[in-house]
Protein backbone atom coordinates (compact mmCIF):
# COMPACT_ATOMS: atom_id res chain seq x y z
CA UNK A 1 0.00 0.00 0.00
CA UNK A 2 1.50 3.41 -1.21
CA UNK A 3 -0.02 6.75 0.69
CA UNK A 4 0.99 10.23 -0.96
CA UNK A 5 0.33 13.49 0.78
CA UNK A 6 -1.04 14.99 -1.75
CA UNK A 7 -1.96 18.33 0.21
CA UNK A 8 -1.72 20.28 3.52
CA UNK A 9 -3.78 23.27 4.09
CA UNK A 10 -3.95 24.48 7.80
CA UNK A 11 -5.97 21.30 9.60
CA UNK A 12 -6.55 19.40 6.42
CA UNK A 13 -4.90 16.60 4.44
CA UNK A 14 -5.76 15.28 1.01
CA UNK A 15 -4.26 11.68 0.73
CA UNK A 16 -3.83 9.43 -2.45
CA UNK A 17 -3.84 6.09 -1.63
CA UNK A 18 -2.98 3.63 -4.29
CA UNK A 19 -3.03 -0.54 -3.30
CA UNK A 20 -1.25 -3.10 -5.56
CA UNK A 21 -3.34 -5.24 -7.97
CA UNK A 22 -1.91 -8.70 -6.90
CA UNK A 23 -2.78 -7.49 -3.37
CA UNK A 24 -6.71 -6.78 -3.73
CA UNK A 25 -6.68 -10.08 -6.13
CA UNK A 26 -5.73 -12.19 -3.04
CA UNK A 27 -8.16 -10.38 -0.71
CA UNK A 28 -10.66 -10.88 -3.01
CA UNK A 29 -9.69 -14.61 -3.49
CA UNK A 30 -9.73 -15.03 0.39
CA UNK A 31 -13.45 -13.62 0.93
CA UNK A 32 -14.49 -15.58 -2.24
CA UNK A 33 -13.47 -18.58 -0.61
CA UNK A 34 -15.31 -17.36 2.55
CA UNK A 35 -18.74 -17.19 0.34
CA UNK A 36 -17.91 -20.49 -0.99
CA UNK A 37 -17.71 -22.36 1.99
CA UNK A 38 -20.77 -20.71 3.24
CA UNK A 39 -23.40 -20.75 0.34
CA UNK A 40 -24.80 -23.06 -1.74
CA UNK A 41 -25.70 -22.26 -5.48
CA UNK A 42 -27.81 -24.44 -8.03
CA UNK A 43 -25.52 -26.87 -10.10
CA UNK A 44 -22.48 -27.27 -7.83
CA UNK A 45 -21.74 -29.35 -5.04
CA UNK A 46 -21.32 -27.56 -1.55
CA UNK A 47 -17.93 -25.53 -1.99
CA UNK A 48 -17.25 -27.02 -4.99
CA UNK A 49 -18.12 -23.43 -7.49
CA UNK A 50 -15.00 -22.40 -9.28
CA UNK A 51 -13.49 -19.30 -7.45
CA UNK A 52 -14.07 -17.26 -10.38
CA UNK A 53 -17.05 -17.88 -11.01
CA UNK A 54 -17.60 -16.71 -7.19
CA UNK A 55 -15.82 -13.72 -7.74
CA UNK A 56 -18.24 -12.52 -10.68
CA UNK A 57 -20.88 -13.74 -8.73
CA UNK A 58 -20.28 -11.30 -5.69
CA UNK A 59 -18.66 -8.79 -7.34
CA UNK A 60 -20.60 -6.20 -5.09
CA UNK A 61 -19.84 -8.10 -2.33
CA UNK A 62 -16.44 -8.69 -2.72
CA UNK A 63 -15.88 -5.15 -3.43
CA UNK A 64 -17.41 -3.58 -0.27
CA UNK A 65 -15.30 -6.66 1.68
CA UNK A 66 -12.13 -5.26 0.09
CA UNK A 67 -12.89 -1.42 0.36
CA UNK A 68 -14.28 -1.59 4.34
CA UNK A 69 -11.26 -3.02 5.13
CA UNK A 70 -8.69 -1.39 2.92
CA UNK A 71 -9.95 2.36 3.37
CA UNK A 72 -9.93 2.35 6.92
CA UNK A 73 -6.42 0.42 7.31
CA UNK A 74 -5.18 3.34 4.76
CA UNK A 75 -6.12 5.89 7.62
CA UNK A 76 -5.16 4.24 10.73
CA UNK A 77 -1.41 3.93 8.74
CA UNK A 78 -1.62 7.53 8.17
CA UNK A 79 -2.49 8.84 11.01
CA UNK A 80 -0.14 6.80 13.00
CA UNK A 81 2.75 7.27 10.62
CA UNK A 82 2.05 10.98 10.69
CA UNK A 83 1.61 10.90 14.58
CA UNK A 84 -1.48 13.05 13.88
CA UNK A 85 -5.53 12.61 15.33
CA UNK A 86 -8.53 12.91 13.14
CA UNK A 87 -10.52 15.89 14.47
CA UNK A 88 -13.84 14.48 12.22
CA UNK A 89 -14.60 11.35 10.05
CA UNK A 90 -12.72 11.41 7.02
CA UNK A 91 -14.51 11.70 3.77
CA UNK A 92 -13.00 9.25 0.87
CA UNK A 93 -13.46 10.13 -2.79
CA UNK A 94 -12.58 9.16 -6.19
CA UNK A 95 -12.44 5.29 -5.86
CA UNK A 96 -11.41 3.68 -9.04
CA UNK A 97 -11.55 -0.87 -8.40
CA UNK A 98 -11.06 -2.24 -11.71
CA UNK A 99 -9.99 -5.61 -12.74
CA UNK A 100 -6.20 -6.06 -12.95
CA UNK A 101 -5.75 -2.14 -11.85
CA UNK A 102 -4.61 -0.82 -8.71
CA UNK A 103 -7.11 0.28 -5.79
CA UNK A 104 -6.80 3.63 -5.87
CA UNK A 105 -8.99 6.88 -3.74
CA UNK A 106 -8.56 9.84 -2.47
CA UNK A 107 -8.94 10.63 1.24
CA UNK A 108 -9.77 14.10 2.64
CA UNK A 109 -9.32 14.45 6.54
CA UNK A 110 -9.05 17.03 8.97
CA UNK A 111 -6.43 16.36 12.25
CA UNK A 112 -6.63 18.09 15.58
CA UNK A 113 -4.06 20.82 15.79
CA UNK A 114 -0.70 20.34 17.25
CA UNK A 115 -0.31 23.15 20.07
CA UNK A 116 3.13 24.82 21.22
CA UNK A 117 1.84 26.53 24.30
CA UNK A 118 3.63 29.28 25.89
CA UNK A 119 3.70 31.15 28.83
CA UNK A 120 0.03 30.62 30.55
CA UNK A 121 1.42 31.46 34.00
CA UNK A 122 1.30 34.18 35.88
CA UNK A 123 -0.74 36.32 33.04
CA UNK A 124 -1.11 39.90 34.10
CA UNK A 125 -4.79 40.76 33.93
CA UNK A 126 -5.77 44.15 34.68
CA UNK A 127 -8.70 45.00 36.58
CA UNK A 128 -10.56 47.96 35.11
CA UNK A 129 -13.24 50.20 36.99
CA UNK A 130 -16.42 49.04 36.86
CA UNK A 131 -18.90 51.61 35.19
CA UNK A 132 -22.13 51.57 33.05
CA UNK A 133 -22.06 52.91 29.97
CA UNK A 134 -24.93 55.08 28.85
CA UNK A 135 -25.55 53.20 26.36
CA UNK A 136 -26.22 50.25 28.40
CA UNK A 137 -28.41 52.49 30.86
CA UNK A 138 -30.75 53.35 27.57
CA UNK A 139 -30.81 49.32 26.72
CA UNK A 140 -31.78 48.36 29.88
CA UNK A 141 -34.46 51.16 29.72
CA UNK A 142 -35.46 50.22 26.68
CA UNK A 143 -36.04 46.35 27.91
CA UNK A 144 -37.76 47.59 30.64
CA UNK A 145 -40.58 49.17 28.55
CA UNK A 146 -40.97 46.34 26.43
CA UNK A 147 -41.43 43.82 28.90
CA UNK A 148 -44.97 45.42 29.99
CA UNK A 149 -45.37 47.24 26.88
CA UNK A 150 -49.06 47.23 24.89
CA UNK A 151 -49.75 45.74 21.40
CA UNK A 152 -52.27 47.99 19.80
CA UNK A 153 -54.41 46.69 17.14
CA UNK A 154 -54.16 48.93 14.13
CA UNK A 155 -56.64 48.82 10.76
CA UNK A 156 -56.62 52.58 9.70
CA UNK A 157 -53.18 52.41 7.86
CA UNK A 158 -49.76 50.79 6.46
CA UNK A 159 -47.50 49.03 8.04
CA UNK A 160 -44.49 50.89 9.03
CA UNK A 161 -41.41 50.21 10.99
CA UNK A 162 -41.23 49.08 14.44
CA UNK A 163 -44.85 47.42 14.04
CA UNK A 164 -45.50 44.23 15.39
CA UNK A 165 -46.87 42.32 12.29
CA UNK A 166 -48.94 38.62 12.61
CA UNK A 167 -48.72 36.98 8.76
CA UNK A 168 -49.04 33.90 6.85
CA UNK A 169 -46.15 32.66 4.43
CA UNK A 170 -47.39 30.26 1.24
CA UNK A 171 -44.09 27.87 1.86
CA UNK A 172 -43.43 25.88 -1.76
CA UNK A 173 -43.56 22.17 -1.53
CA UNK A 174 -40.40 22.11 -2.05
CA UNK A 175 -39.32 23.31 1.66
CA UNK A 176 -41.58 20.43 3.08
CA UNK A 177 -41.35 16.51 3.47
CA UNK A 178 -44.62 16.14 1.75
CA UNK A 179 -44.34 18.13 -1.14
CA UNK A 180 -47.23 20.31 -0.87
CA UNK A 181 -47.36 23.86 0.08
CA UNK A 182 -48.39 24.79 2.96
CA UNK A 183 -49.80 28.16 4.71
CA UNK A 184 -47.35 29.03 7.48
CA UNK A 185 -48.57 32.14 11.05
CA UNK A 186 -45.36 33.92 11.79
CA UNK A 187 -45.10 36.80 13.28
CA UNK A 188 -42.24 39.43 14.27
CA UNK A 189 -41.13 43.65 14.58
CA UNK A 190 -40.93 44.89 11.72
CA UNK A 191 -37.41 46.23 11.00
CA UNK A 192 -35.46 44.31 13.77
CA UNK A 193 -32.37 43.46 13.09
CA UNK A 194 -33.09 39.47 12.94
CA UNK A 195 -35.56 39.29 9.98
CA UNK A 196 -34.53 39.20 6.98
CA UNK A 197 -33.91 42.17 4.88
CA UNK A 198 -36.12 40.94 1.81
CA UNK A 199 -38.90 40.09 4.55
CA UNK A 200 -38.42 43.96 6.33
CA UNK A 201 -38.96 45.77 2.76
CA UNK A 202 -41.71 43.86 1.64
CA UNK A 203 -43.92 44.21 4.27
CA UNK A 204 -43.13 47.94 4.83
CA UNK A 205 -46.04 49.86 3.48
CA UNK A 206 -48.80 46.91 3.21
CA UNK A 207 -52.17 47.06 4.30
CA UNK A 208 -54.18 44.56 6.46
CA UNK A 209 -55.50 41.84 4.54
CA UNK A 210 -52.67 42.60 2.11
CA UNK A 211 -50.58 39.85 0.15
CA UNK A 212 -47.56 40.48 -1.86
CA UNK A 213 -44.84 38.00 -3.15
CA UNK A 214 -41.26 38.29 -1.88
CA UNK A 215 -37.56 36.72 -2.82
CA UNK A 216 -36.01 34.96 0.15
CA UNK A 217 -32.50 33.39 -0.17
CA UNK A 218 -32.55 29.59 1.21
CA UNK A 219 -29.07 28.88 3.19
CA UNK A 220 -28.04 25.50 1.64
CA UNK A 221 -25.19 26.12 4.04
CA UNK A 222 -23.90 28.79 6.08
CA UNK A 223 -22.25 29.96 2.83
CA UNK A 224 -24.26 29.47 0.05
CA UNK A 225 -28.04 30.14 -1.02
CA UNK A 226 -30.97 29.87 -3.09
CA UNK A 227 -33.83 32.34 -3.99
CA UNK A 228 -37.16 31.21 -3.19
CA UNK A 229 -40.28 33.26 -4.32
CA UNK A 230 -42.68 32.87 -0.88
CA UNK A 231 -46.10 34.77 -0.97
CA UNK A 232 -46.80 36.77 2.40
CA UNK A 233 -50.51 37.81 3.69
CA UNK A 234 -50.45 40.49 6.15
CA UNK A 235 -53.36 39.35 9.05
CA UNK A 236 -52.40 41.69 12.34
CA UNK A 237 -50.80 45.21 12.57
CA UNK A 238 -49.79 46.16 16.25
CA UNK A 239 -48.51 49.54 17.42
CA UNK A 240 -46.15 48.98 20.38
CA UNK A 241 -46.94 51.03 22.98
CA UNK A 242 -43.83 51.04 25.70
CA UNK A 243 -44.66 51.64 29.04
CA UNK A 244 -44.39 55.13 29.62
CA UNK A 245 -40.93 56.16 31.28
CA UNK A 246 -43.26 57.83 34.44
CA UNK A 247 -44.94 54.62 35.27
CA UNK A 248 -41.61 52.90 35.08
CA UNK A 249 -40.54 54.95 37.78
CA UNK A 250 -43.85 54.93 39.53
CA UNK A 251 -43.57 51.11 39.78
CA UNK A 252 -39.44 51.67 41.72
CA UNK A 253 -40.31 53.41 44.75
CA UNK A 254 -36.92 53.84 45.86
CA UNK A 255 -36.80 56.39 42.90
CA UNK A 256 -39.05 59.95 42.48
CA UNK A 257 -37.58 61.08 39.82
CA UNK A 258 -35.81 60.04 35.98
CA UNK A 259 -32.72 61.02 37.52
CA UNK A 260 -33.18 59.68 40.29
CA UNK A 261 -34.33 56.29 38.37
CA UNK A 262 -31.45 56.38 35.66
CA UNK A 263 -28.67 56.62 39.04
CA UNK A 264 -30.95 53.23 40.43
CA UNK A 265 -30.23 51.52 37.01
CA UNK A 266 -26.91 52.48 36.62
CA UNK A 267 -26.39 50.89 40.16
CA UNK A 268 -28.15 48.36 39.09
CA UNK A 269 -25.76 47.65 36.10
CA UNK A 270 -22.43 48.03 38.19
CA UNK A 271 -23.74 45.51 40.96
CA UNK A 272 -24.25 43.31 38.15
CA UNK A 273 -20.98 43.39 36.56
CA UNK A 274 -19.18 43.03 40.54
CA UNK A 275 -20.92 39.84 40.80
CA UNK A 276 -20.02 38.73 37.28
CA UNK A 277 -15.77 40.15 37.83
CA UNK A 278 -14.56 36.13 38.20
CA UNK A 279 -15.92 35.20 34.57
CA UNK A 280 -14.88 38.55 32.98
CA UNK A 281 -11.64 37.82 34.48
CA UNK A 282 -11.21 34.50 32.99
CA UNK A 283 -12.75 35.97 29.47
CA UNK A 284 -9.80 38.26 29.37
CA UNK A 285 -7.20 35.56 30.21
CA UNK A 286 -8.61 33.48 27.59
CA UNK A 287 -8.33 35.95 25.15
CA UNK A 288 -4.59 36.90 25.80
CA UNK A 289 -3.98 32.99 25.63
CA UNK A 290 -6.15 33.38 22.40
CA UNK A 291 -3.77 35.92 21.36
CA UNK A 292 -0.91 34.58 21.88
CA UNK A 293 -1.45 30.91 20.59
CA UNK A 294 -1.32 30.96 16.49
CA UNK A 295 -2.55 27.62 15.07
CA UNK A 296 -5.01 26.64 12.67
CA UNK A 297 -8.39 24.84 13.60
CA UNK A 298 -10.21 21.96 10.97
CA UNK A 299 -13.01 24.52 9.67
CA UNK A 300 -15.43 21.90 10.25
CA UNK A 301 -15.16 22.01 14.12
CA UNK A 302 -15.40 26.07 13.32
CA UNK A 303 -18.90 25.78 10.56
CA UNK A 304 -20.44 23.62 14.19
CA UNK A 305 -20.29 25.49 16.54
CA UNK A 306 -20.83 28.77 13.90
CA UNK A 307 -24.39 26.47 13.57
CA UNK A 308 -24.77 25.97 17.18
CA UNK A 309 -24.53 29.57 18.27
CA UNK A 310 -26.57 30.35 15.31
CA UNK A 311 -29.37 28.14 16.04
CA UNK A 312 -29.08 29.21 19.91
CA UNK A 313 -29.92 32.65 18.29
CA UNK A 314 -32.65 31.93 16.18
CA UNK A 315 -34.16 29.99 19.52
CA UNK A 316 -33.84 33.71 21.78
CA UNK A 317 -35.27 35.58 19.29
CA UNK A 318 -38.20 33.04 19.31
CA UNK A 319 -38.27 33.65 22.64
CA UNK A 320 -38.42 37.52 22.27
CA UNK A 321 -41.53 37.40 20.50
CA UNK A 322 -39.87 36.51 16.95
CA UNK A 323 -41.62 33.54 15.16
CA UNK A 324 -40.46 32.96 11.93
CA UNK A 325 -39.24 30.14 10.02
CA UNK A 326 -35.25 29.88 10.54
CA UNK A 327 -34.21 30.77 6.79
CA UNK A 328 -36.24 34.05 7.37
CA UNK A 329 -34.13 35.03 10.04
CA UNK A 330 -31.08 37.86 9.42
CA UNK A 331 -28.43 35.18 9.92
CA UNK A 332 -26.32 36.60 7.26
CA UNK A 333 -26.10 39.92 8.76
CA UNK A 334 -24.49 38.32 12.08
CA UNK A 335 -22.63 34.98 10.65
CA UNK A 336 -19.23 36.66 10.58
CA UNK A 337 -20.28 37.31 14.15
CA UNK A 338 -20.90 33.76 14.89
CA UNK A 339 -18.55 32.39 13.06
CA UNK A 340 -15.85 34.61 14.82
CA UNK A 341 -16.97 33.72 18.34
CA UNK A 342 -17.18 30.15 17.02
CA UNK A 343 -13.05 30.68 15.92
CA UNK A 344 -12.53 31.83 19.38
CA UNK A 345 -14.44 29.26 21.25
CA UNK A 346 -12.72 26.09 19.26
CA UNK A 347 -9.21 27.60 20.52
CA UNK A 348 -10.06 28.45 23.55
CA UNK A 349 -11.12 25.11 23.95
CA UNK A 350 -7.84 23.42 21.92
CA UNK A 351 -5.76 25.22 24.22
CA UNK A 352 -7.20 24.31 27.88
CA UNK A 353 -6.90 21.22 26.95
CA UNK A 354 -3.66 21.33 26.38
CA UNK A 355 -2.58 23.00 29.34
CA UNK A 356 -5.32 20.66 31.54
CA UNK A 357 -2.84 17.91 30.38
CA UNK A 358 0.14 19.88 30.78
CA UNK A 359 -0.73 19.93 34.29
CA UNK A 360 -2.72 16.82 35.03
CA UNK A 361 -5.49 18.41 35.96
CA UNK A 362 -8.57 16.29 36.06
CA UNK A 363 -12.05 15.44 37.74
CA UNK A 364 -12.40 12.97 39.99
CA UNK A 365 -14.87 10.17 40.74
CA UNK A 366 -16.05 12.00 43.63
CA UNK A 367 -16.39 15.72 41.71
CA UNK A 368 -17.86 13.81 39.04
CA UNK A 369 -20.74 12.22 40.70
CA UNK A 370 -21.22 15.73 42.89
CA UNK A 371 -21.75 17.53 39.44
CA UNK A 372 -24.09 14.70 38.09
CA UNK A 373 -25.97 14.74 41.29
CA UNK A 374 -26.49 18.32 41.13
CA UNK A 375 -27.61 18.77 36.89
CA UNK A 376 -30.04 15.28 38.08
CA UNK A 377 -31.11 17.24 40.87
CA UNK A 378 -31.73 20.08 38.59
CA UNK A 379 -33.73 17.85 36.01
CA UNK A 380 -35.52 15.48 38.57
CA UNK A 381 -33.60 12.52 36.76
CA UNK A 382 -32.06 9.56 39.16
CA UNK A 383 -28.47 9.98 38.71
CA UNK A 384 -27.47 6.43 37.09
CA UNK A 385 -30.31 7.64 34.58
CA UNK A 386 -28.83 10.66 33.91
CA UNK A 387 -25.69 9.03 33.75
CA UNK A 388 -26.80 6.20 30.89
CA UNK A 389 -29.27 8.94 28.82
CA UNK A 390 -25.44 10.91 28.47
CA UNK A 391 -23.34 8.11 27.61
CA UNK A 392 -26.43 7.21 25.23
CA UNK A 393 -26.06 10.29 23.90
CA UNK A 394 -22.59 10.51 23.60
CA UNK A 395 -22.71 13.42 25.47
CA UNK A 396 -21.06 12.59 28.48
CA UNK A 397 -17.56 12.51 27.56
CA UNK A 398 -18.20 15.89 26.12
CA UNK A 399 -19.19 17.08 29.52
CA UNK A 400 -16.61 15.70 31.67
CA UNK A 401 -14.23 17.68 29.16
CA UNK A 402 -16.41 20.75 29.50
CA UNK A 403 -15.81 20.52 33.20
CA UNK A 404 -12.12 19.67 32.99
CA UNK A 405 -11.90 22.52 30.89
CA UNK A 406 -13.26 24.74 33.98
CA UNK A 407 -11.13 23.65 36.00
CA UNK A 408 -7.84 25.15 34.21
CA UNK A 409 -9.68 28.37 33.70
CA UNK A 410 -9.78 28.42 37.67
CA UNK A 411 -6.33 27.30 37.86
CA UNK A 412 -5.30 29.99 35.72
CA UNK A 413 -7.08 32.35 37.19
CA UNK A 414 -5.35 30.77 40.87
CA UNK A 415 -2.02 31.67 39.24
CA UNK A 416 -2.84 35.09 37.13
CA UNK A 417 -1.41 38.64 38.30
CA UNK A 418 -4.23 40.54 38.97
CA UNK A 419 -3.41 44.24 38.74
Amino acid sequence: MNIETKKIEGCKRIIFVEVDWHEIDSKATQIANTFKRAVRLDGFRPGKAPINYIKRLFAKDIKQEILSDVVPKAIDDYVEKEKVKLATKPEVMDIIYAEQCPLTFTVELEVLPAIELKNYMNIEVRIEALKAEDREIEERIYAMQRKDALLLPVSDRPVKENDYVVVTLLFPGELLKDGNSADVDAAFIVGAPEVSSQLNATIIGMKLHEQKEFEADLLTDRENARKLQLMVKLKEIKEIQLTPMDELIKSSSANKNEKDFRKHIKEEIIKEKKETETELLKDKIMEMLIEIHDFDVPPSLVKGQTNYLAKRWSESKHVQGTALPTFLLNTNEVGLQFKEEALRDIKGMFILEAIAAEEKIALDEHQIEERLAQIAKETGMNPIALKSKLEANDEYDYLINSWRRELTLDFLLQHAKII
